[in-house]
């Protein structure tokens, strides 16, 4: 791969104009600085606006030290930028020998960005020039953004013209000047130009012609103006004929009056334009073999099969091949065990391709018709292998109910290896795309036993699984093992009548000393599935003395009538002596009619012994309804996470936002967390911001629509920094309380550091069992903190409470009778309709208070 590092030389360049140009400016020197700007029509993708500006930066008498910056606009939607260093040396008054040395950047038509380095020598003469340059690309080809067709040569694929591929190359040029009149000056130039890579299978090269006509002192005020008019041709096998004809106008910028001694002819040519091919040459990839986008897997043959005889024989005889699955004879017996760097496309179905050289894109349509595959024994209807892409099939197990729990749509092992739990060593890389699966006793597609894994899934249907929908659960290579390199994405899911989960990871994904993972859910569909929609409980944890980076997603999720939760991802706990770093996503979630928790994130993030974790978790857009038709369930649940930190440090972000929950048995929000702490470093930011909740506590008369009750507690000799701020916050209906503080921020020993809660519009209204806001027995037990090495700072401001059973605002029996500083603020607080004090201080102890 070709580098793109920037050269220290051409960083410098910037520092020595900064430095020169000023006394440039300011002195009596010879030359000065110029700008210049033009427009040019052309052939080619090639008409363009353009802006110049060369800055002297040293001078002799006789040299110049200059640095020349250009950009380029092309009405195509491309756009360049070039920046030249150069020194021209005037030698016996007759010539000036010059050098030049550049960095161009290029964003061409189709988005692409490419860099080259550049340099040249010059020959100048008040008459000639002779000048070469060289261009060496830093970039490597790009795709194209449109796929092309591929095109089948005897029994193989090849693709051309699918990348954008940067050329290296030299060009040079002779001119001769003509004069017209006194202040007039015409150019005629004739030169050649070759660019190339490997790559491409025509090089760019062959003659071109420039010519220019100078008006000098085009401007009166403004000595050593000039207009130019240009035109310019070149020809080569690739562009073919190409013109181009413009204009120019350069000012110079050093503020003078005339010069009592005018610049000579041979002086005034250390000013000239750095003359050289400023845009970044590019052409098409030539023709090239591929492999499959989604596997890297080279594809050297493509067999054509359309019986059960042809296509075991295909699969069986086969690698690094395409196998075509014809499905017009009728249907395919299942059973079947492909093997290694095989994609096997069903007839009509497209595969997406990469060029095996260049990277660039392109496609290829099955011929015949999609393929049915049955099968009703007690195996998997396709054992995989590592490298197998399974595209445009529709298969059909033994029977939901069928108890045939090894009857999976498909499987990386044998029913003994699952049995076993069988490690597959090899790293394995698979795909499934547009995919139909159903019927199945078992699972529809059954994985988990190579610690290497890349996973493709991308628009499936699953219906009437008998298992789970896509199962991890088994023993195998993801538990329990040194190193776990876990890299799946799943798009477009739908899946209806699961008699399992819709997704289960639980209890895989950890015991591992080095994790790498990345989890991506988008587009997903569930509904009405026997258990979870999406379970990851116990997951992605039990590490020691290792170390886990871990990418978890959850975009455009829909999930319907479930059994339990709609979401169960308990990860990340259970680090000794190790360090993570994850971050974990929820955009777009759409929740409704689960048996217990919406989403269930309990027992996340903690137990962290002589460990380090860094976390960043967001919500946003997540709307649950109807949570919990078992009898109980939480909306958003986060009960005994990050917490039990010992020796350890948590730098930890969570952010919620545009959350609307309706219907809840239990808890809208269950905060449950940060909870003891002992002799860590614990920084903590949590923001709650444009939160619905209405109806919540619908069994559990004894819940509240947000309650962080017992939360912030049991922290001893450590350095806690903790940030909590809720915003625009509207609760409806709710029962035990609307938001509950209750013996939170209580039992903190010898800790240094600060907690910082923000409460700003919020707005209650009907709470049945309890009051608005409660922070009754809150800010209690605090010893060991006093002379501000630890202080707790409270803001209510524009709070809106009303028809609560119990006060608006409670503090009843908060505080204690320590020296540790805490700090409570009330502005602009309404409370309507509430039970008497609707401001309860009744028993608060050594809270600074105001209001």
């Amino acid at each position: 791969m070709k580098s793109c590092t920037f050269p220290l030389a051409t960083l410098s360049v910037f520092a020595l104009s900064i430095t020169f140009t000023e006394h440039s400016l300011a002195s009596s020197d010879k030359w000065d600085p110029w700008l210049e700007s033009g427009v040019s029509i052309g052939t080619d993708n090639s008409s363009r606006g353009e802006a110049a500006l060369l800055l002297p930066i040293y001078q002799t008498d006789s040299g110049l030290l200059f640095t020349e910056l250009r950009g380029k606009l092309f009405d195509a939607g491309s756009k360049e930028g070039n920046l030249a260093l150069g020194y021209r040396k005037m030698i016996n008054n007759r010539w000036a020998i010059g050098m030049w040395v550049g960095r161009d950047i290029r964003t061409s038509e189709y988005g692409n960005r490419f860099h080259q380095e550049a340099w040249g020598l010059e020959a100048l003469h008040p008459n000639w020039d002779f000048r070469i340059n060289a261009y060496n690309a830093l970039s490597s080809a790009q795709a194209y953004p449109q796929p092309v067709e591929a095109e089948l040569i005897g029994n193989q694929l090849f693709i051309t013209s699918a990348a954008e591929v940067p050329l290296s190359g030299y060009d040079f040029e002779l001119g001769h000047r003509f004069s017209v009149l006194s202040d007039q000056d015409i150019w005629l130039y004739a030169g050649a130009f070759s660019f190339d890579d490997e790559l491409v299978s025509t090089p760019v090269e062959g003659p071109k012609l420039r010519a220019e006509w100078r008006w000098n002192n085009i401007l009166n005020d403004i000595p050593g103006s000039s207009l130019t008019a240009e035109a310019g041709y070149s020809h080569d096998k690739v562009r073919d004929d190409k013109w181009e004809a413009g204009l120019k106008l350069t000012i110079p910028l050093g503020g003078k009056a005339k010069r009592s001694i005018p610049l000579s002819a041979l002086e005034k040519r250390l000013l000239s334009a750095v003359e050289r091919d400023t845009d970044i040459v590019a052409a098409p990839s030539g023709t090239e073999s591929v492999k499959d986008k989604a596997t890297e897997v080279a594809l050297n043959s493509v067999e054509f099969t359309d019986d059960d005889t042809s296509f075991q024989q295909a699969i069986t005889n086969t690698q690094n091949s395409l196998i075509i699955l014809d499905g017009s004879k009728g249907p395919i017996t299942g059973g079947q065990i492909t093997g290694a760097h095989q994609t096997i496309l069903g007839g009509s179905g497209s595969v997406a391709l990469r060029g095996s050289r260049s990277g660039g894109f392109g496609y290829y349509n099955a011929p015949g018709s999609r393929p049915q595959i049955q099968h009703t024994g007690n195996t998997p209807i396709f054992q995989v292998d590592n490298g197998n892409h399974f595209i445009a099939l529709d298969l059909t197990g033994a029977g939901k109910a069928s108890g045939l729990t090894f009857n999976q749509g498909f499987s990386d092992r044998n029913n003994a290896d699952q049995t076993a739990g069988t490690i597959i060593t090899s790293p394995q890389a698979l795909a499934f795309s547009n995919l139909s699966i159903a019927d199945t006793g078992g699972a529809g597609i059954y994985l988990g036993g190579a610690s290497t894994l890349k996973l493709r899934a991308d628009q499936i249907a699953f219906n009437r699984i008998g298992g789970n929908g896509i199962d991890f659960t088994g023993n195998g290579g993801l538990r329990n093992v040194d190193n776990i390199i876990f890299d799946s994405s799943f798009s477009n899911i739908t899946m209806d009548e699961i008699t399992g989960a819709g997704f289960d990871f639980s209890g895989n994904l950890k015991g591992f000393k080095r994790g790498d993972l990345k989890l991506k859910f988008d587009d997903i569909d569930l509904a009405n599935i026997g258990t979870t929609g999406i379970r990851m409980s116990g997951s992605l944890d039990n590490f020691f003395n290792g170390s886990a980076l871990a990418y978890v997603s959850f975009k455009n999720i829909t999930i319907n009538n479930t059994g339990d939760q709609g979401m169960d991802i308990g990860i990340l706990d259970e680090f000794d002596n190790g360090s993570s770093d994850a971050t974990v996503i929820f955009d777009g979630i759409r929740i409704s009619n689960t048996g217990s928790d919406g989403i269930d994130l309990r027992g996340s993030f903690d137990e962290f012994d002589n460990a380090t974790s860094k976390l960043k978790l967001f919500m946003n857009n997540i709307q649950l309804s109807n949570i919990g038709t078992k009898g109980w369930g939480t909306g958003i649940d986060f009960g005994a996470s990050t917490d039990e930190f010992i020796n350890s440090s948590l730098d930890a972000e969570i952010t919620l936002s545009n959350i609307t929950i309706d219907q809840v048995a239990d808890y809208g929000i269950n905060y449950n967390l940060l909870q003891d702490f002992s002799s860590s470093k614990v920084k903590y930011s949590l923001a709650l911001d444009n939160i619905s909740i209405k109806n919540t506590g619908t069994v559990n008369n004894l819940a509240a629509a947000i309650d962080f009750s017992g939360s912030s507690d049991d922290y001893s000799n450590s350095d806690v920094e903790y940030r909590l701020a809720l915003s625009n916050v509207q609760i409806e209906n709710a029962q035990d309380a609307g938001i509950d503080f209750g013996f939170s921020f209580d039992d903190l020993s010898n800790n240094t550091g600060s907690t910082t809660l923000v409460m700003e519009n919020i707005s209650i209204t009907g709470v049945t069992n309890g009051p608005g806001i409660d922070f009754n027995g809150s800010f209690d037990r605090y010893t060991n903190m006093a002379n501000g090495v630890y202080t707790t700072d409270v803001l209510l401001r524009d709070i809106s409470i009303s028809n609560t059973s119990q006060a608006g605002i409670s503090f009843n029996n908060a505080g204690d009778s320590s020296d540790t500083i805490r700090n409570i603020t009330l502005e602009n607080i309404r409370l309507n309709n509430t039970a008497t004090p609707a401001l309860d201080l009744t028993g608060m102890t050594g809270l600074n208070f105001s209001q």
